[in-house]
Formats: C-alpha cells, sequence, structure tokens
C-alpha cells in the first residue's frame, strides 16, 4: 500500500496539464520502476485496448489513448483492498476535471485496479473508465491515435488477429526500402498481406523498443515515430546504433486504411540482415 501510495501520489501531480509527447516521456521517465517485467494492461472494457508485453510497450497503449487529454485538476478519492487476492490487488479511485477537445469533463472517474507481485511490482493494471464518453468527447484525430496505440499494444504482445482487427481489410502497407540483402521490404496489401510483414518482423528482436511519438496528423492520419536496436535472429547480427524510425497511418472510419513505414537507417538493417 505505501508503494502504491507513493505512486499515485506522483502520478496525481504529474497528470495536471496538456497530455503530450514529453508528458508521456516525464511520466515513463517517473513510473518504470514500478512495474514488473512483462505487465498486463486493459482500459475500459475495450479488447482492443487489452494487451499484455513490457513497460514500453504498455505506455505505447496507455500513452496513446490518454494523449491530447487536458487534465485540469486530478484527485484521490477513494482506495480499497481486495482481501481475496491477500493483499495484492487494489482498488485506486480518481476523479479528474479535463477537457477533451471542446467537452469539459468535470468529476471523470477513473477506477485503477492494480495487482502487484511478492516483489511489490505492478503485473496487472486495468484503467476502468467511461470509454464511450471519452469515445464521444474526442476528436477523429485524437481518436485515431487511440486506436494506433492499440495496434501497437496487440503487436507488441504478439497477437497478429488483435492487429489485424485494427486495419481495414483492404489496407495498404507500404514498407519499401532501399534494400539488397532481403525482399520482404515492399508493399503489403489486404490482411494477408499485413500478415506476411508480421511474419517477417518476427525475425527480430528490438531491444529498447520505445515509441516516442504518436501524434494527429488532421482529421485522419497519425505519426508515429520510435527507437529501438535491432537484431535480425537469422544472422544473429545486431545493430550497432539505435534506429529511429516513422510511419505515417492513415485512418478510416476507425481503422487503419494505409501505413508509409520509413526504416531510418535501412543501410544498417541491410548489413545485419546479410549472411556471412
Amino acid at each position: 500500500m505505501k508503494i502504491l501510495s507513493e505512486f499515485f501520489d506522483t502520478q496525481t501531480k504529474m497528470a495536471t496539464g496538456q497530455v503530450d509527447d514529453a508528458k508521456m516521456a516525464e511520466f515513463a521517465q517517473a513510473f518504470a520502476g514500478y512495474f514488473a517485467p512483462s505487465i498486463k494492461w486493459a482500459i475500459g472494457n475495450d479488447a482492443a485496448m487489452t494487451g499484455e508485453g513490457d513497460f514500453g510497450a504498455m505506455m505505447g497503449v496507455v500513452g496513446a489513448y490518454w494523449m491530447g487529454i487536458k487534465n485540469n485538476a486530478a484527485r484521490d478519492i477513494d482506495c480499497a483492498v481486495d482481501l481475496k487476492s491477500g493483499g495484492k490487488k487494489i482498488l485506486w479511485t480518481q476523479e479528474y476535471d479535463c477537457e477533451v477537445g471542446e467537452t469539459k469533463m468535470d468529476g471523470f472517474k477513473v477506477c485503477h485496479a492494480i495487482t502487484m507481485n511478492d516483489e511489490s511490482k505492478i503485473t496487472d493494471w486495468h484503467q476502468g473508465l467511461d470509454t464511450k464518453a471519452m469515445a464521444d468527447a474526442r476528436s477523429p484525430g485524437a481518436a485515431n491515435v487511440a486506436a494506433f496505440g492499440a495496434m501497437l499494444g496487440k503487436w507488441g504482445a504478439g497477437d497478429d488477429e488483435g492487429f489485424k482487427a485494427g486495419c481495414t481489410e483492404d489496407c495498404v502497407m507500404d514498407c519499401t526500402a532501399n534494400m539488397v540483402n532481403s525482399d520482404m521490404y515492399k508493399v503489403y496489401n489486404g490482411h494477408a498481406g499485413v500478415q506476411e510483414w508480421l511474419d517477417f518482423l518476427k525475425n527480430f528482436d528490438f531491444k529498447d523498443f520505445t515509441p516516442t511519438g504518436i501524434t494527429a496528423v488532421g482529421d485522419d492520419k497519425v505519426l508515429f515515430q520510435n527507437s529501438y536496436t535491432p537484431t535480425y535472429k537469422p544472422t544473429g547480427k545486431s545493430a550497432s546504433v539505435a534506429h529511429g524510425d516513422t510511419a505515417i497511418a492513415t485512418f478510416k472510419d476507425g481503422k487503419c486504411a494505409h501505413m508509409r513505414y520509413f526504416n531510418s537507417n535501412a543501410a544498417s538493417l541491410d548489413a545485419i540482415i546479410k549472411a556471412d
């Protein structure tokens, strides 16, 4: 309980203000140490907002969901311990006075159901809230950011079907790059193409994968930026420097219809793919 009191005291102080990339980076730095290596998460009862992975994968989803919201005030209003859990599950309720686009939502409640392990690290974080009220208040751009974050979480959790569910049936993924040692950097079409790309990505380890920006561009596009150091499993080779890639995703009716993925260092990727 002492650890969670400290966690939420810090969170309440930091939550006030505009939630943007800088705020998410601040959260990530302050809170990473509270979480176990593998975490389950959920936002409301939306299956698209559930997942399991490391802290970076979780922040990609949670951060994208809250992005663009302005919190004018945050208050802790209740705390309860689930005795059936041996004291490892705590329900912590907060109240926010926030602005979502042009809509003011004073007294918006969020009930955090948190489970901790024997090392007092968080293993499960369910944010119980009215996702419909939030969705109704969002601009199309903000809703797309949340949808992209959910897709990212599904990918991080290895849930291919969940990722494809966030894409239109005729989705186009343009992953073309100037490569010599692989013919997989091409244009993929439809769910079958998306699956082919996802299967190819399983040949890599993405060390320290971190979403560094998920930003709405107009009403139909999302700009995604990330950082990671790749290892290509078939050759065992790793890049000597971190890569920082960019993607532009276009949304239609809440789903990704087109994505252009830009590799920042194609030469480095080509080198680790090359077999000796």
